[in-house]
């Protein structure tokens, strides 16, 4: 009796899994064909949270381009390079984020690669250059720190240029690598990742119901409070130490929560600085602008949107206080709004609805960073 039992129970059992399964590739069938998504190219990290999958290759599209993405065999957006510094060579070593990532962009469309090819096509340099990508889309200043540290340094570079962007500001508000405790960063690395994050993680590198699954659930946890807190719980998502509105950037009074966002973020420059300091390595600040700040017709929508007036905002207050903090701290930088502000018609440079720079952004922003290294980093913008 209980043999007969226990065979209905593993054959209704086996029902249920197949409906299951069935339905799942049912589901991702119609997400590929109606919903198709970016697939995830990004592996747990206990010390980064997540980077690059090494030797990963992904399309990334949007509404308005779609790339073949490939990763090098250390996880870079970069063409291959060792770690050891080939003799006569100067190396570049770029920290950075989304914009420097470049996914919008053809690798050899990336800013980077044309600063690469402009230094070794000047005939004045008896050097080789190399640039090198190190940067992460999504990465805020205490990424980029810790990988400065653990891998960055591997590089053996003669020069380090930090992408800083409004979006950092953003990134360092909900990023709990660190916290800043009686005016010092306070470190919470290792970083700890559940099954089913990982799970998440990987499922989603392969189908497009995952990574459905990870891009809507989590972009929505961002906005509701219960619903993160509830990912939170099942550990599928990160407890974010605050929240900065896209508008506190541009408000001249600052809020407590920018304020917060933006000294924990010069306290990690500070020690990028100190780590670059350590191995007589200058760093260089290379400040990018917003479309908001460089497109006028852009800055106006974003106010109607945000209901701000010319009254209550100062589009280049991050500009403002990237440099004066620049220069308090010794820090060489290179302030690119005024450059991209007079060339831009109707926003030349960044995709109208992505918000990256496009090939002719790149193209702008390699002129300007060649242009400065050239002239000995006598401009700042």
């Amino acid at each position: 009796m209980k043999s007969k039992k226990l065979g209905y129970f593993l054959k209704n059992l086996m029902i249920l899994v197949i409906v299951i399964v069935v339905m799942l590739v049912f589901l991702e069938i119609i997400v590929r064909i109606f919903f198709p998504q970016n697939l995830n190219y990004t592996m747990f990290d206990s010390t980064l949270m997540y980077k690059h999958i090494p030797d990963f290759e992904v399309r990334f599209g949007r509404q308005e381009f779609s790339n073949l993405i490939k990763f090098n065999s250390n996880g870079l957006r970069d063409y291959e390079y060792e770690y050891e510094k080939p003799k006569d060579t100067f190396r570049v070593l770029l920290l950075g984020s989304s914009f420097s990532q470049a996914l919008q962009v053809n690798l050899d469309q990336t800013y980077e690669n044309l600063v690469e090819k402009k230094l070794n096509e000047n005939k004045q340099n008896e050097k080789r250059y190399e640039v090198i990508n190190t940067a992460v889309g999504g990465w805020g200043t205490a990424q980029e720190l810790f990988y400065l540290k653990t891998e960055g340094l591997k590089y053996d570079p003669d020069l380090i240029t930090l992408d800083f962007s409004i979006r950092d500001i953003s990134e360092n508000a909900i990023n709990s690598l660190v916290t800043v405790e009686n005016g010092k960063i306070v470190e919470h690395i290792p970083v700890k990742a559940s099954l089913p994050k990982r799970f998440l993680l990987f499922c989603s590198r392969y189908t497009h119901l995952c990574s459905l699954a990870q891009t809507v659930i989590l972009s929505d946890a961002a906005k509701d409070g219960f619903l993160n807190k509830l990912l939170t719980r099942a550990k599928v998502n990160t407890e974010t130490k605050r929240t900065l509105k896209r508008e506190d950037i541009f408000l001249k009074e600052n809020s407590a929560e920018f304020n917060e966002a933006i000294e924990e973020t010069f306290l990690l420059i500070k020690e990028i600085k100190k780590v670059a300091d350590s191995k007589n390595i200058p760093l260089v600040i290379f400040i990018i602008p917003n479309r908001e700040q460089v497109d006028d017709e852009k800055l106006k929508q974003f106010m109607e949107k945000y209901s701000l007036t010319k009254e209550n905002v100062e589009y280049d207050k991050f500009q403002k206080l990237a440099k004066k903090f620049a220069l308090e701290n010794s820090i060489s930088y290179f302030d690119a709004l005024p450059y991209f502000r007079q060339q831009s018609t109707n926003n030349t440079f960044y995709f109208n609805i992505d918000g990256h720079w496009n090939s002719k952004g790149h193209e702008l922003a390699a002129d300007l960073i060649f242009n400065y290294l050239k002239n000995g980093k006598k401009q700042t913008g």
